[in-house]
């Protein structure tokens, strides 16, 4: 399971390499939920008990 650490350092990478090749802001946002949405993938798939 990800830690919140682990959420916080992955999100935190993606957005400095995403600044470093100066998007615009739609675009980050796009990223962030893409992010997000990949994250609650892998929650979803983990058992119930």
């Amino acid at each position: 399971m990800i830690t919140k650490e682990e959420k916080i350092e992955i999100f935190e990478n993606t957005i400095s390499s995403l600044r470093r090749k100066s998007i615009s802001d739609k675009e980050l946002i796009n990223v962030r939920e893409l992010i997000l949405d990949r994250q609650a993938e892998k929650f979803r798939r983990l058992p119930l008990d």
